[in-house]
């Protein structure tokens, strides 16, 4: 039987590895970068997203308590899933936090995080065209392609 396990990314020194059988993990969703379909030619590729719940039961979480472990996260934070099982740990999902706000009352019993992948980033990224963007008579449109992405944060193996 598998698990989840989430690793939150504070900075280079310090990761937050949370698993589901710890019960902090309340609640997870998670839509994929692929639909299910993905034997067809038709599959649709869409941005990966998740939302977590996790429980604030003992301040975890909160801002306003000095000893919460867990005080430092924020948006921007890079946040990856597996799923661990006695048959290896395999990545679900690699994005940032873009929605989580710290609890700041002893009363809130949860904490939502929702995270999104490149992917999601890219598509809602605001497209204004500069001239590093402009295409050449020469260049291929994988070229460009790669280009384009590139100025928005997502190259080599991310492509």
């Amino acid at each position: 039987m598998s698990q989840i396990k989430v690793e939150i990314k504070v900075d280079d020194a310090l990761t937050y590895t949370f698993m589901e059988e710890d019960g902090l993990i309340e609640g997870f969703d998670m839509r994929r970068s692929m639909d299910d379909d993905i034997s067809a030619l038709s599959a649709n590729v869409i941005a990966g997203e998740v939302n977590l719940t996790f429980s604030n039961l003992f301040n975890e979480f909160n801002i306003l308590v000095n000893s919460s472990p867990f005080a430092q996260l924020k948006n921007g934070q890079e946040l990856k899933v597996y799923s661990v099982s006695e048959n290896g740990t395999y990545t679900l999902f690699t994005g940032n936090i873009v929605d989580f706000v710290a609890p700041t009352s002893t009363d809130t019993q949860s904490c939502n995080v929702r995270a999104v992948d490149r992917l999601h980033a890219l598509l809602n990224s605001d497209m204004t065209m500069n001239d590093s963007l402009q295409v050449e008579k020469t260049q291929t449109f994988f070229e460009y392609i790669t280009r384009l992405f590139a100025a928005y944060g997502v190259v080599g193996e991310d492509l």
